[in-house]
């Protein structure tokens, strides 16, 4: 037998009043045309979106200028090393071993044939 007819006579043997009421329809449904309007409304949010935002003229050609000097400024003003860097952003790390735990017996790879 089917699977689903399995399923469906198990329910209609339950008896229950609830389990009868519910029907095989598909409840999800779009609006019509859903798919079509859908690339014109999002482009139409983005448009608005972009008229928005005040951007100063000649941001983005001045950008990677003025970042990179105010990371050159910071690094000038504080020179710390890479361990103490990595100390301070992580410290719960800093603290784990850097010993290798894992070993192998001598001649370990010897014993192997090709």
């Amino acid at each position: 037998m089917n699977t689903l007819s399995d399923i469906q006579q198990e329910l209609k043997d339950l008896q229950s009043p609830l389990l009868q009421l519910i029907t095989n329809n598909n409840v999800y449904r779009l609006p019509e045309g859903y798919f079509e309007e859908f690339p014109v409304k999002i482009l139409g949010v983005l448009q608005m979106n972009a008229s928005e935002t005040d951007i100063p003229a000649g941001y983005f050609e001045d950008f990677s200028t003025k970042m990179l000097a105010r990371i050159k400024e910071e690094a000038e003003d504080e020179v710390i090393s890479v361990d103490e860097e990595f100390a301070s952003l992580a410290p719960s790390i800093g603290v784990i071993s850097r010993e290798n735990v894992y070993s192998l017996p001598e001649g370990y790879f010897a014993n192997f044939s090709d």
